[in-house]
C-alpha cells in the first residue's frame, strides 16, 4: 500500500472511532444554557439579550454563538442541534489535521490516537461550548502555516482573527506562528496583514461597545471583581495542571515532551507552536485555571497533537514507530477515567479542595446523549420543569446562578432571571461575591432592594451610592441605543478607571 493510501486509511480509521468517542461521551454544560437563552430571545426578536429589558453580553464567544443560533433557526432546538454541529466541526478539525498538517501516515496515526485518548479534547468535543470551532480554526490556521506550496498568510491571518471571536486567549495558541509567517512572507507590510488578521476582533469589539454599552462580555467584569490576588491565582493554576494530570495524563504528557521536542530542536519547524502553548499556560496560571477539568488545555492539547504530526520519523524503524504508538496508548489507558474504558477510577469527581470538577461527569445523568436516548427523559428535565413552573406561575422576575442557568432557558423571556454569578447581570457582575471563589461560580448577594427595583422598573436600591450606580448603569443597559446621555456615560463608565461600582453595604 503507498504511503498516500495508508494516510487515507489511517484518516477514516481515526474518524470512525472519533464518532464511536462523540457519540459515547457527548454532553451538554451548564454554561451552554447562557449561549442558548441568548440564541432563543434573538430568535424570538428580543435581541442578543440573556434579559430582554437589558443588554447584557451574556457570553463570550461571539462567532460560536451565530453558529448556535443558525442550528437553531434550522431546528427550533438546541440541544441535538448543538451536539451535531459540534461533532460535525470536530470531525472536520481533526480531517485537516490528519490530511494536511501531518508529515505521513504513522505520524498521522500518532496524533489521531493523542486526540482520541484525550480526555480533556474529547469531553469538550461536545458539551455546547466553543472548544469545536477553536478546534477547526486551529487546523485551518496551521494547515496554512505548513503548506508547503505556499504559505498563505491571509488565510492565516482571517483564521486568527476569526478564532478571536471564537475564544479571545486562544489566539495565544497561534500568535508566534503568524509573526513568524508574516515576517517570513515579504508582500506587503506587517502592520496592515497585522490589522487584517484584527479586523474580525476589533469589528465585534465596535458593535459590542455600541449595542452593550462594553467591550467585553459580562464574565470578564464579573471575574474581575471576583479575583483573588496573583499569588492564589497561580497557585490554582497550578492545581488545575496537576489535576488534569491525575485524570488525563496523556494531555499534560502530550504538552511537555511536544514542547521539550520543539526546545531541543527536534521539532524545530514547530517551535512556534510550543511558544504558544506555553503562552497559553502561563495565562492559565494567570487566571487560576477553571472549575471544568480539562476545558483549558483542550485546545493547546490540539495544538501540541498537530506539533507531534510533524516529527521527522525518516529515520526511525519500524518497530521504533511501533514502540511510541504504543507509548501513547499506555499514556491514554492510564487515565481513571479515560475517554476510551470510562471505569471508575480513584480520583473524585469533583475535588472539595479545589473545586475543580469532571464536569462531564457531573452533567451526563442530565445531558448526556446515551442518557437522554436509553431513558427517554428530556435532556435536563429536572431543570425544564422548574423554568416551566416558574414561567407558568407568571413570575416576574427569578434570582438565578450556578447550576440554574439552564432552568432560566426554559423559563423563556417572560421571566426576567437575575443572574447571582454575574454572567448576565450588569450590576452583580460589577459587586464582590459572597465567597471568594478560586473556581466555580462565585454568587453574588443581591443588594436590599434590587429584586423590586427589577421588577417595578423604579430604582428602589437602599444604599444610595449603589443607588446611584445602577442608575448609570441602566442607562446603558436600557435606555435607546443612540440616547445621547447613554453615549456619554458609555464613554465615562469604559475610559475612566474611577468609575467602578460602590461595595456593598456591611448587613
Amino acid at each position: 500500500m503507498s504511503s498516500p493510501s495508508r494516510k487515507h486509511a489511517v484518516i477514516i480509521a481515526v474518524s470512525v472511532l472519533l464518532v464511536v468517542q462523540l457519540v459515547r461521551t457527548a454532553w451538554v454544560s451548564d454554561e451552554a444554557y447562557l449561549t442558548f437563552r441568548t440564541v432563543d430571545n434573538w430568535m424570538h426578536g428580543y435581541g442578543l439579550r440573556w434579559n430582554p429589558l437589558e443588554r447584557v453580553q451574556a457570553f463570550a464567544h461571539p462567532l460560536w454563538l451565530f453558529l448556535v443560533a443558525a442550528g437553531y433557526a434550522l431546528t427550533g432546538e438546541p440541544y441535538y442541534s448543538v451536539l451535531a454541529l459540534s461533532a460535525l466541526i470536530t470531525l472536520a478539525a481533526v480531517a485537516i489535521i490528519l490530511r494536511r498538517v501531518a508529515c505521513g501516515p504513522a505520524q498521522a496515526a500518532g496524533a489521531g490516537t493523542i486526540l482520541l485518548l484525550s480526555k480533556a479534547f474529547v469531553d469538550f468535543s461536545t458539551s455546547g461550548l466553543e472548544p469545536p470551532l477553536t478546534y477547526l480554526l486551529i487546523a485551518v490556521f496551521f494547515a496554512a502555516f505548513f503548506d508547503e506550496r505556499n504559505t498563505r498568510t491571509t488565510k492565516m491571518a482571517w483564521a486568527a482573527g476569526l478564532l478571536a471571536v471564537t475564544r479571545l486567549d486562544a489566539v495565544l495558541l497561534v500568535l508566534p506562528a503568524l509573526v513568524v509567517a508574516m515576517r517570513r512572507d515579504d508582500r506587503g507590510s506587517f502592520g496592515r496583514r497585522l490589522l487584517l488578521a484584527a479586523l474580525p476582533w476589533i469589528a465585534w469589539e465596535i458593535f459590542a461597545t455600541i449595542y452593550y454599552g462594553f467591550p467585553l462580555p459580562n464574565s470578564a467584569y464579573a471575574w474581575a471583581a471576583a479575583a483573588p490576588p496573583l499569588a492564589t491565582r497561580i497557585r490554582h493554576g497550578s492545581l488545575y495542571l496537576l489535576d488534569s494530570i491525575d485524570r488525563d495524563p496523556i494531555t499534560i504528557a502530550t504538552l511537555v515532551a511536544t514542547t521539550a521536542m520543539a526546545a531541543d530542536g527536534a521539532l524545530a519547524a514547530a517551535r512556534p507552536i510550543a511558544i504558544g502553548v506555553v503562552l497559553d499556560l502561563m495565562a492559565i496560571l494567570w487566571t487560576g485555571g477553571d472549575a471544568m477539568s480539562g476545558r483549558l488545555l483542550a485546545a493547546p492539547l490540539l495544538c501540541a497533537a498537530i506539533a507531534a504530526s510533524r516529527v521527522d520519523l525518516s529515520g526511525a524503524s519500524m518497530a521504533i514507530r511501533a514502540q511510541a504508538l504504543a507509548l501513547i496508548v499506555l499514556l491514554g489507558l492510564m487515565a481513571p477515567r479515560e475517554t476510551s474504558v470510562n471505569s471508575q477510577g480513584l480520583v473524585p469527581i469533583e475535588s472539595e479542595r479545589t473545586g475543580i470538577a469532571d464536569a462531564r461527569l457531573v452533567a451526563f445523568p442530565a445531558t448526556g446523549l446515551l442518557h437522554v436516548i436509553e431513558t427517554g427523559t428530556p435532556p435536563n428535565a429536572m431543570a425544564a420543569e422548574g423554568g416551566h413552573a416558574a414561567r407558568d406561575a407568571h413570575r416576574a422576575v427569578v434570582p438565578s446562578g450556578g447550576n440554574l442557568v439552564p432552568a432560566a432557558f426554559f423559563a423563556g423571556p417572560t421571566v426576567h432571571v437575575i443572574d447571582r454569578a454575574g454572567d448576565g447581570d450588569p450590576l452583580l457582575a460589577r459587586l464582590p461575591p459572597t465567597a471568594p471563589a478560586l473556581a466555580g461560580v462565585a454568587l453574588r448577594d443581591m443588594p436590599d432592594g434590587y429584586e423590586e427595583t427589577v421588577v417595578l422598573g423604579v430604582n428602589r436600591i437602599a444604599a444610595p451610592a449603589l443607588a446611584a450606580y445602577y442608575d448609570r448603569l441602566a442607562v446603558i443597559t436600557r435606555a435607546p441605543l443612540m440616547n445621547t446621555r447613554r453615549l456619554r456615560e458609555i464613554v465615562s463608565m469604559n475610559l475612566m478607571p474611577a468609575v467602578k461600582a460602590p461595595p456593598l453595604p456591611d448587613r
